[in-house]
């Protein structure tokens, strides 16, 4: 006899449906749509995700015209001494050290391959890189988040993809890591991050181990473009409790530990690395309870910036103490941090898509809220590139939880969301004109924040190399003007009013700095400078040797001490140092320049020839050290050669008068006796006397 099943009724039908739907963890694949029915497949999340693309590449395209900027750009590319030379030697270095106190083998490589195609340092070939990877992200975030909407309904949902990927590729925010080249690892390790994510759901969706693994390979390579990524590992425990409807699955559980060790690992790899150099560990006067403070700050203004872009900069320096301690304003933020946390512990099993963005935003964050000081500056916009994604999340869930159960505000909702994106672009244009060269860039730090030294400092340096020598010194004077004692700006001021030939001024900057720090870097090879050009070779000698104590190799102190001993006419002690120099750095051009000079003055013009030769290799334009090796031409009886050698001289210097009596004097080794006379009466017509003896003997 069977048993009586027992009564459903629809309503109880419906909530066993909704049920198994959002208990299954493998939604069964849709059926194949019949040609015979006319089914047609849906593109709309495609055509949603190329116009997202499209509409952030318009935003973003100024990007690729910008310059490199004097802040880290020049550390990571344009001084970078593996980039200067190719090399397989070169490319291995990142791998086998840290780089700059950070190991990210694969950043380093991508400057690499932008290096090799454009033939050099262009900055037009890294911008588009940079671009190219935050499109490609932004197509990725789209694809991830659809591919986990559609596991957990087992329907294809184009609103909250397109919330999150639309907001992640035009918010203003993320100007700072798309447009900064020596922030490439923020777009790549973002690259990897997402592809490993994923796989690790095409594993959750497939159970093939395939895909495991495949996650925890491009987990890895997000690690090492960048150790910030390693909080993902344990972004994965909320993952799957969304996906799977228990946090603490045991399997699951042991599948974690791998992406664990290998993030803790390289963690603390970043951690070794920042502090491998003393001087650039930050330790900032406040104790680890203030801090917190300004971690609650961060976390609270990082969410806010993300909507409301207000007062992006560069840089965020810390608050000044008010009566000795910190702004209670911080404190206040404080709150909003234990309601985000207690609604995370209330929501842990009632709304896990709440919960899995909020611990994508905290995880993510989290490390880089200061806690433990390792910057000089109280938060960074570019740290929010990753971690918004878990904030946008909570934005489309709750947009698209919105349209299913009102529908009737449909148009108004797209309608506001249109128009905020709208306006977005044109703040983010905004933004990213800052970020057209230094000069743009520190404007913006000093109208946001005017007493940051280092903006007023490190635009006089773009002034300076612009040769704006007026504009820097008032860049230069600023900054002494909030910190008279700051080393930096004294130093390179000091080289600018040599530069205006104003060597007393620049002597008592040199001077000040030696008395702030004595072992501040060139600061003695610079006096010895300032004293040559006022004539003084016996101070700028011992300058000189102070520099050479404490660094004894440092090659432009080796260098003008050479300079310095030529002119005082110790053609010996010069040549000393200039064989020297080139044992230490054997790429330094002018001091073969300046050997061949000294060897073709003790008449050793072989060996003078032998140094001319290789400087040119170096400079082929270097006329003077064209006109030298004509000079050890014609000594050596090579009229050919010499005669190539002056001829190029003369046509690029023909108001010069030597030029012309040394090729006169080739034409009468040649026996071309009329070129001669003409050549001597052109050395003679421009000032040199001496022309004139010849001209009685080979022109009468």
């Amino acid at each position: 006899m069977k048993a009586k099943q027992p009564h459903k009724s629809k309503q109880n039908v419906k909530e066993f449906k909704k049920t198994v739907v959002n208990q299954s963890t493998t939604p069964r694949p849709a059926a194949k749509p019949q040609a015979k029915l006319g089914v047609k497949k849906d593109y709309t999340n495609w055509y949603l995700c190329g116009a997202i693309l499209v509409l952030t590449f318009f935003v973003f395209r100024s990007v690729m015209q910008y310059d490199f900027v004097n802040w880290d750009d020049d550390r990571y590319v344009i001084d970078n001494p593996y980039l200067k030379q190719l090399s397989l030697e070169n490319i291995t270095i990142y791998f086998k050290q840290f780089y700059f106190l950070m190991y990210l083998p694969l950043t380093m490589l991508t400057y690499v391959m932008d290096t090799a195609i454009a033939g050099g340092l262009k900055p037009a070939t890294f911008h588009t890189t940079s671009l190219f990877l935050h499109l490609f992200n932004t197509a990725m975030v789209f694809v991830v988040v659809a591919k986990l909407e559609r596991i957990l309904t087992g329907n294809k949902n184009w609103i909250v993809p397109t919330v999150v990927a639309s907001l992640f590729g035009l918010v203003a925010s993320h100007v700072e890591s798309v447009a900064w080249i020596a922030e490439r690892k923020d777009v790549l390790y973002t690259a990897f991050l997402l592809l490993s994510f994923y796989t690790y759901l095409s594993y959750h969706a497939s159970g093939k181990k395939l895909f495991y693994w495949l996650s925890f390979f491009l987990f890895v390579c997000s690690l090492v473009s960048k150790a910030q990524s390693f909080p993902f590992a344990f972004i994965l425990f909320f993952l799957d409790g969304l996906l799977l409807g228990d946090y603490f699955d045991k399997k699951r559980l042991l599948a974690k530990i791998p992406f664990v060790l290998v993030g803790v690992f390289f963690a603390a790899m970043a951690i070794l690395g920042n502090r491998s150099d003393s001087t650039a560990f930050q330790t900032l006067d406040y104790n680890f309870i203030e801090r917190v403070s300004f971690a609650c700050y961060g976390y609270v203004v990082y969410v806010v910036k993300l909507f409301v872009p207000f007062k992006l900069s560069l840089i965020h320096p810390y608050p000044d103490r008010v009566n000795g301690s910190v702004p209670f304003f911080y404190w206040l933020f404080l709150l909003p941090v234990l309601c985000v946390v207690g609604l995370g512990v209330y929501l842990f099993n009632k709304n896990k898509r709440l919960v899995f963005g909020i611990a994508f935003y905290s995880f993510s964050i989290v490390i880089v809220l200061q806690l433990f000081a390792y910057h000089d500056f109280l938060m960074a916009e570019r740290y929010s590139y990753v971690s918004s994604i878990g904030v946008f999340y909570i934005l489309g869930y709750g947009i698209d939880a919105l349209l299913r159960s009102r529908a009737a505000l449909r148009p108004l909702v797209l309608a506001v969301f249109g128009l905020y994106l709208a306006v977005m672009c044109f703040v983010t244009l905004d933004r990213l004109s800052v970020w057209q060269n230094s000069n743009t860039m520190w404007d913006d730090v000093k109208s946001k924040y005017p007493r940051v030294i280092v903006a007023h400092y490190n635009q006089a340096n773009y002034k300076a190399e612009k040769l704006d020598l007026q504009g820097a010194m008032d860049c230069y004077n600023k900054a002494l003007q909030i910190n008279p004692n700051y080393v930096p700006a004294l130093s390179n001021r000091g080289v600018t009013y040599g530069k205006m030939n104003n060597p007393k001024a620049a002597l008592a900057d040199f001077e000040h700095v030696a008395r702030l720090d004595s072992k501040y870097k060139d600061v003695y090879s610079n006096m010895g400078n300032v004293n040559v050009m006022l004539g003084d070779l016996p101070n700028a000698l011992k300058n000189y040797d102070k520099a050479l104590q404490l660094t004894p190799d440092f090659p432009d102190a080796i260098f003008n001490r050479g300079q310095a001993r030529s002119s005082a006419g110790d053609l010996q002690g010069a040549l000393k140092d200039f064989e020297h120099l080139i044992q230490v750095k054997k790429d330094y051009p002018s001091a073969y320049h300046s050997r061949g000079m000294i060897l073709l003055n003790l008449g050793r013009r072989q060996e003078a020839l032998a140094d001319f030769q290789v400087e040119l290799q170096a400079n082929p334009n270097n006329f003077e050290s064209l006109y030298a090796r004509g000079a050890c031409y014609l000594g050596l009886k090579q009229f050919d050669q010499a005669l190539a050698d002056l001829n190029r001289v003369v046509q690029s210097n023909p108001k010069l008068a030597m030029p012309y009596y040394q090729r006169a004097l080739t034409f009468i080794g040649k026996g071309a006796q009329k070129e001669a006379c003409a050549d001597l009466q052109m050395a003679y017509s421009l000032g040199y006397q001496p022309a004139m003896r010849e001209m009685q003997q080979y022109c009468k």
